[in-house]
């Protein structure tokens, strides 16, 4: 069994060429035209009729705030609720991707049992009688 070290044929001089370049390059690259300012009008309302409801971080035992932008029921936008007592417009990575975890074509949105080696689909009475 080989180690990573003997398969990799890199010199120091080669590495430091290469951190060179990719220093120079990554400004030039990161110049994207395709990227532009969001008007006042977009970031009034993104989302046509929706409406913001105050609610908490579950992501954590903190309970940071959050402004959750609702559209026909359904979460579309959150940000940063500013005047919340406990996070006082704080916010950590966990909580910036919530809205990605209840949007999730995994997230479990019914309840189910697992019976002979199968999920099946189950009521709220029952889920809550077993």
């Amino acid at each position: 069994m080989s180690s990573v070290g003997e398969n990799i044929k890199l010199t120091r001089r080669s590495f430091l060429k290469m951190a060179a370049l990719s220093s120079l390059a990554t400004p030039l690259l990161a110049r994207s035209e395709t990227l532009r300012e969001a008007s006042a009008d977009e970031l009034k309302e993104a989302y046509e009729g929706s409406k913001k409801v105050k609610t908490v971080c579950t992501a954590c035992s903190v309970g940071c705030g959050i402004i959750a932008e609702v559209q026909n029921g359904v979460w579309v936008r959150q940000e940063i609720a500013q005047d919340h007592p406990v996070s006082s417009g704080g916010h950590c990575c966990k909580g910036s991707d919530m809205i990605d975890m209840v949007r999730s074509h995994v997230r479990l949105k019914y309840p189910m049992k697992k019976e002979n080696g199968e999920w099946k689909r189950i009521s709220y009475e029952q889920a809550l009688s077993e």
